[in-house]
């Protein structure tokens, strides 16, 4: 079962979850490439990603448990789909671990990238599923 179209616009604003700064900020695909492109490349590596998605995943997690709850996600990210959401976790327990969360990601991260080349750029970001907010 696909859920690219939540989780790509779950990944998007994972990545606009603040970091140190604790000040939420509505990042715009631009923006979302800048906040997670740590080498100033203008692209998103799976490395790059697997590290904002991660630290979004325990920002996340609000109860600090090592997993994500439907409430959780959806209380943290104002435009997730709480069904498609549902249809990341694999093993159907109510509840998304990292290993859940970083396979739904890893395959949008695939979907995402259209040309292939293992990285993200902005038009390939732009054309994700949904809106950076």
């Amino acid at each position: 079962m696909t859920i690219r179209g939540s989780v790509l616009l779950l990944s998007l604003a994972l990545l606009s979850v603040p970091m140190a700064s604790g000040v939420a900020q509505p990042l715009d695909k631009r923006a979302v490439v800048q906040s997670a492109d740590t080498n100033n490349d203008s692209r998103i590596d799976r490395v790059e990603f697997h590290h904002r998605t991660t630290e979004a995943f325990f920002l996340l997690d609000a109860n600090k448990d090592g997993s994500l709850t439907l409430e959780e996600i959806v209380t943290g990210v104002q435009e997730a789909n709480p069904q498609k959401i549902k249809a990341a976790d694999g093993n159907e327990d109510g509840q998304i671990d990292i290993h859940e969360y970083h396979n739904a990601l890893s395959r949008d991260f695939d979907a995402a990238d259209t040309n292939s080349d293992g990285v993200l750029d902005a038009p390939e970001v732009e054309g994700m599923g949904g809106g950076a907010r």
